[in-house]
């Protein structure tokens, strides 16, 4: 994925400006949508004045030199991403060299962003002291964003842990949490405004990022981390977590009332991976086949449904406890899409009998199911865009 670094409004949109050209009409049920997380730089255009324009953009920091991403990177490394990578000890990431190079880029992308514009970066492996988190601070007032960034992706870095850090002399996911260095850079961040986002942490760095936003009564967010209770179902939870990559990136009960006490927010995704092990399951059928070509339009809806029920599950969960903890069941979770991983040449990492053309249709579909389920059209505003501009609206 290439970052684009023209201003908003000149985006290129070369995936999603086509997709998401013709969003039905509401009915006015929301107003406008925020995507909580977001790698492809992509808006709804307005239809009949129903919607006001979306814009969020991610960054990802994981390229190397030969503008190979992730995966490049840790093969570089000798790693894989898989479900296992290695304890590090809270090493760095990148080189000095690489770090720079990668600090120059983020502030050459947020100085082509415009002011007031929702920015995120996916991760900051490159901030390797208070002194440069303070920079970004810096970049951040100066060309007035509002900034979001995740401290590790899937890794263990000098300042936390990743969710699927290997721990082999106990032969279980790392129980580490932020390096001392990390709760430093985690402050400084947060004093500046900054939000820090837990997707991808492991279970004890979510917990210890929690701890410095309740100490500094600032809101930390999961942007994209949907209830491991409801992606698990009947299966045994601790199984799972003993060996299963996609469950180590779901968060516990535990960690989504540490995310809503600090006032933040859970965004959760319809990415089948993290909506039930048997969207996983769907998915890998899928690609590389023609069986969504020989469903019949009746298994394609029920797909649908089914599909909708379980996003419409994970994101009752998370209110559910907000409602339990007595933490405002309104302002505790927000939508994201993990729109990244619609790719054209790709495999269509998008909910069970949606495609392409159709995705679209989950923003309407969701909406329709939630108000079948009572809710408000306050709840929904909330849902879709309200918390997320709550969030990024915080002073700093």
């Amino acid at each position: 994925m290439h970052f684009s670094s023209r201003k908003a409004g000149e985006h290129s949109n070369r995936i999603s400006g086509n997709l998401f050209a013709h969003v039905p009409i509401l009915q006015k049920i929301m107003l406008y949508a925020i995507d909580s997380h977001s790698t492809e730089n992509f808006r709804f255009r307005k239809v009949k004045g129903d919607f006001k324009q979306l814009e969020y953009r991610e960054y990802h920091t994981y390229f190397d030199a030969d503008g190979k991403e992730l995966d490049g990177l840790y093969a570089k490394r000798g790693w894989k991403n898989t479900g296992q990578l290695p304890r590090t000890g809270f090493a760095p990431f990148y080189s000095k060299k690489e770090a720079a190079r990668q600090r120059k880029l983020i502030g050459a992308a947020i100085a082509g962003s415009e002011p007031g514009e929702r920015f995120g970066i996916e991760a900051i492996d490159c901030i390797m002291s208070v002194k440069n988190a303070k920079r970004l601070v810096g970049l951040k007032k100066w060309h007035g964003v509002m900034l979001k960034v995740q401290l590790t992706y899937n890794h263990q870095n000098q300042l936390a842990t990743g969710c699927r850090v290997w721990d082999a002399d106990k032969e279980q996911y790392s129980s580490d949490g932020l390096s001392d260095l990390g709760k430093e850079v985690a402050k400084t961040l947060m004093r500046g405004g900054i939000i820090v986002d837990v997707s991808h942490l492991n279970r004890q760095s979510t917990l210890d990022v929690c701890e410095i936003g309740r100490e500094l009564k600032v809101p930390v967010i999961a942007s994209h981390s949907n209830p491991l209770a409801v992606f698990a179902g009947k299966r045994d939870i601790v199984a799972l977590l003993a060996k299963d990559r996609i469950a180590a990136r779901c968060i516990d009960d535990e960690e989504i009332k540490a995310i809503l006490s600090t006032g933040g927010y859970v965004g959760i995704t319809s990415h089948p991976y993290f909506m039930s092990n048997e969207g996983k399951e769907w998915l890998d059928a899928l690609n590389g086949s023609d069986l969504e070509k020989q469903m019949t339009k009746r298994e394609n809806a029920w797909l649908k449904k089914e599909a909708m029920t379980l996003l419409v599950s994970h994101i009752s969960h998370v209110r559910n406890i907000a409602e339990q903890e007595g933490l405002g069941s309104r302002e505790s979770v927000a939508f994201s899409s993990d729109v990244d991983h619609i790719n054209a040449n790709g495999p269509l990492y998008v909910p069970m009998g949606y495609a392409q053309k159709s995705y679209r249709n989950i923003f309407s579909d969701l909406a329709y199911a939630l108000r079948q389920k009572g809710w408000k059209k306050n709840d929904i505003d909330a849902l879709f865009h309200g918390n997320v501009e709550r969030v990024f609206a915080q002073p700093g």
